[in-house]
């Protein structure tokens, strides 16, 4: 019974340890490598690479930079607002939603444009999920204006994309981190998918000196069940140019 319980204080202390680091990291940071959606991937992406600095709104669930922009508007007062929440079913699983905020905007994946999901959290029922997205809510609105902020974006791949739109919206966006003397950068990555691997590669596009968008030509469109193709990871080697 002393062995298991060892092991336990273990892995705890190292949470601990790992936690007071990160926070650490972040404090003395002047730039923060953060992610806006639109889906996990993004965060996903940034912890792999360690860039990761801290987990957002955005992080865990399925948005759109429409939303996104609400939300910095209001600065997430009715995020968690529960007169626009309710349960809803993505595929076979039971997530949460919050319809206040709209899009009319038709170049989005359909399933980033059906109300702001909170695909792995649980903010009706689980009160530590609620208080999870409230530390998440008040840190992004701890370090606006006081750090350089730098946006990762995974526009999902879908037949009505618009760079251009996207642009536009980014540079929107932007402007909720641009104070203080603080710069915020918009980070967009999409997908071109190419039937051989000899076409595989990498395009970047500069919009202005804040806003850049990269497209990874890839065999695999990062989605199912295969945890190589939907976590990108069998496309690293094209990901961390992104990064460099």
């Amino acid at each position: 019974m002393l062995l298991p319980r060892v092991k336990r204080l273990k892995s705890q202390l190292y949470e601990i340890i790992i936690k007071a680091y990160k926070e650490l990291r972040v404090k003395l940071s002047d730039t923060v490598y953060v992610s806006l959606g639109e889906n996990c991937l993004t965060d996903h992406l940034l912890d792999r690479h360690g860039l990761k600095s801290f987990t957002t709104v955005y992080s865990h669930g399925r948005s759109n930079i429409d939303y996104a922009i609400q939300l910095e508007q209001e600065e997430y007062k009715n995020l968690l607002n529960d007169e626009f929440l309710y349960h809803a079913k993505a595929g076979d699983t039971e997530v949460v939603r919050n319809n206040k905020y709209k899009t009319n905007a038709n170049i989005f994946d359909p399933t980033h444009s059906n109300d702001f999901e909170f695909t792995h959290h649980d903010i009706i029922k689980d009160v530590r999920h609620r208080k999870s997205l409230e530390r998440k809510s008040r840190r992004l609105n701890k370090y606006r204006g006081s750090k350089n902020f730098k946006f990762f974006y995974h526009y999902r791949l879908n037949n009505k994309l618009s760079m251009q739109s996207l642009f536009t919206k980014a540079e929107q966006f932007i402007k909720f981190y641009e104070k203080n003397g603080k710069n915020c950068e918009f980070i967009i990555f999409t997908q071109d998918i190419v039937d051989k691997r000899s076409l595989r590669g990498v395009e970047c596009v500069k919009h202005s000196d804040m806003v850049k968008a990269y497209t990874f030509k890839t065999t695999d469109l990062w989605a199912g069940d295969d945890a190589g193709i939907f976590a990108a990871k069998y496309d690293d080697d094209l990901i961390v140019q992104m990064f460099n």
